[in-house]
Order: C-alpha cells, then sequence, then structure tokens
C-alpha cells in the first residue's frame, strides 16, 4: 500500500510516463500480475487434468498429487506475488478481491469436478462436494503460506503431505467395495 509508482518505476529502471503508457494506476500493474500468474497455473492444471475423464477413477484420484505440485510449486516459486496476495490481495478493491476470488474459485470447481466423477463412479459418496473442495484448497493456501513465510524450501514434504493429508480425508468417503483399492494411495 505505501509503494509509490515512482518506487515502482526506479526498481524497474524505467519513467513514471512509460508507467502510465501501459498502467492506469497501481491497481492496474497488481491485477495484470496476478492475471499472469493466475492463467500460468490454470494453463498448467488444464495440461495436467487433460484426459482425466478417460483415467479410471483411482487415476483421477491420483491426480491429487500432480495439483498440489503444479499449484504450490506455482505459489512458492514466486513469493513475491503469493505475499501479495495474502498481505494485500484482498482488500485492496472490489476487483482485486473478485480477481483473487475467481482464481480459488476455478480450482475449488475442479476439485468439485473430480469429486463429482468419483461419485458417479461409485468410489465416494460426499453429501457437499463444493465445501469439500474449499477444504482441499484451504489446506493449499495454508501450507503455501507456511513454505513462503518461513522461506521453507520442503515442497516436496509438502507435496507429500498435502496428497496424503487429503487423500486420508477422501478415504472417509470411500465407499465399502472401494476400500482396499484406495488403500494403496494412502
Amino acid at each position: 500500500h505505501g509503494t509509490q509508482v515512482t518506487d515502482i518505476t526506479e526498481r524497474a529502471k524505467t519513467g513514471v510516463g512509460t508507467f502510465y503508457r501501459y498502467f492506469t494506476d497501481k491497481e492496474d500493474i497488481l491485477r495484470v500480475l496476478l492475471d499472469e500468474f493466475f492463467q500460468r497455473v490454470r494453463d498448467e492444471m488444464v495440461s495436467i487434468r487433460a484426459g482425466i475423464e478417460e483415467r479410471t477413477p483411482l487415476e483421477q484420484i491420483a491426480v491429487i498429487r500432480e495439483t498440489f505440485r503444479v499449484i504450490l510449486g506455482e505459489l512458492t516459486g514466486r513469493p513475491d506475488i503469493t505475499m501479495t496476495v495474502f498481505r494485500f490481495g484482498y482488500g485492496v478493491s472490489d476487483r482485486v478481491n473478485e480477481q483473487i476470488w475467481r482464481f480459488v474459485s476455478t480450482m475449488t470447481a475442479d476439485v468439485a469436478s473430480d469429486i463429482a466423477r468419483a461419485q458417479a463412479a461409485g468410489l465416494l459418496s460426499v453429501e457437499d462436494k463444493d465445501l469439500l473442495a474449499h477444504c482441499v484448497a484451504g489446506t493449499v493456501l495454508q501450507v503455501a503460506h507456511k513454505l513462503v513465510v518461513d522461506a521453507d524450501a520442503r515442497l516436496e514434504a509438502a507435496i507429500d503431505t498435502c496428497t496424503r493429508f487429503t487423500l486420508g480425508g477422501l478415504a472417509a468417503f470411500v465407499t465399502e467395495p472401494h476400500l482396499d483399492a484406495v488403500a494403496p494411495l494412502l
């Protein structure tokens, strides 16, 4: 909030006029940075999920590890953007709030879709798939925050822990005929 446009232009080694040629204000540059960041994460998510409908239900659940790898990798790989979202994102403006919420909602919609497919296959029985998807998203955001704030380099351990935690939580929703098949994933 305290950053001035001149602070930005000095760091970028450009002029104030150049800044205003491309951006209307500081919020505008934040929205552009968030759009680029969120789009990169989204593109990677779409890539790892390509053809997910053709995979077996257990293979679909196994995508969870790769999902954590992508999201946590991106969030920890860009700590500047991640901390901007955590510290200053919400509350900057309604437009930025909506932009962040749209990203989180898109990610949770993917998870809810995965849960719905597992339910349709008879693998899971979940009363509120959207609420469960938000539980997963909350886990990701909290772990990413810890990794970035603590400058914690244990990304692989975090991916493994989030995967096991999520699969363990999903195990509570596995239908009886599939319990033995799911156990090796845990």
